[in-house]
């Protein structure tokens, strides 16, 4: 008859989401556990290139916090959106909207400790969606998100992190050129071009996450926005920044 044994794990702090204790029997064996009560220590860690999310504060979406990035682990040292260094210990916060907003995240350090903030639409590196070395204002759908402080070349300090949240409101938009258009059924015609404006964020180089913008035709004299249904839509590509 084999004698029950009981086993004893030692894990460093609290696991972490989406970790998991994994048993190798052939290391018992060799360990000598099932023999005698020698205790087996296990520890978890976080897998290279992986953030760790656990512990992420809620960030309100206007407001100031402050944070240190002193002591705190260098998990990640790169990031999908772009090819810097990040080498520095990163702390992460959850940032969730109910409704599009257009939203501005800066970043205030100590003279000369780089640090950078970057928007992420998973607790995942690759699912960088903004990035900036002290902040950024661009149009962001519902969704949850986690704004990540990481520091360039191993940089570490106290910071402060401001952001804002405001109303999507388009200023203006229009159809650029050509003024008329004529063109035969079945015939591709002659490129069309549009422009919208949104104070604060079309400013910004580079094409604006979250805007979608359409080109439709219709019954002569008709309203498009008194009558959308009357008309056909297809959706416009970004072309540059004018």
């Amino acid at each position: 008859m084999h004698k029950a044994r009981a086993f004893f794990f030692v894990c460093a702090g609290l696991l972490p989401a989406n970790v998991a204790l994994a048993i190798d029997p052939q290391e018992l064996a060799e360990r000598g556990i099932g023999q005698s009560d020698k205790p087996y220590e296990q520890r978890a860690a976080i897998a290279p290139g992986a953030l760790d999310c656990s512990n992420a504060q809620l960030l309100q979406c206007t407001g100031v916090v402050s944070g240190n990035t002193i002591g705190l682990p260098n998990n990640v040292t790169t990031y999908g959106c772009v090819g810097w260094n990040e080498s520095g210990g990163e702390q992460e916060r959850l940032f969730v909207l109910s409704e599009p907003r257009v939203v501005s995240v800066s970043l205030d350090t100590p003279t000369g400790c780089d640090l950078d903030v970057f928007m992420l639409s998973a607790c995942d590196p690759a699912a960088c969606v903004i990035s900036n070395n002290f902040s950024f204002t661009s149009l962001i759908l519902p969704g949850t998100y986690y704004i990540v402080v990481d520091g360039f070349n191993g940089a570490v300090c106290a910071y402060t992190l401001t952001t804002d949240c405001d109303p999507v409101t388009i200023g203006w938009c229009n159809l650029q050129w050509p003024p008329t258009l004529t063109t035969t059924a079945g015939v591709a015609s002659d490129l069309a071009y549009g422009q919208v404006w949104i104070d604060g964020v079309t400013d910004q180089p580079g094409e604006t996450v979250g805007l979608t913008a359409e080109l439709g035709y219709g019954p002569v004299g008709s309203d498009p926005s008194a009558n959308p249904a009357e008309w056909q839509w297809a959706p416009a590509v970004y072309n540059l920044d004018a």
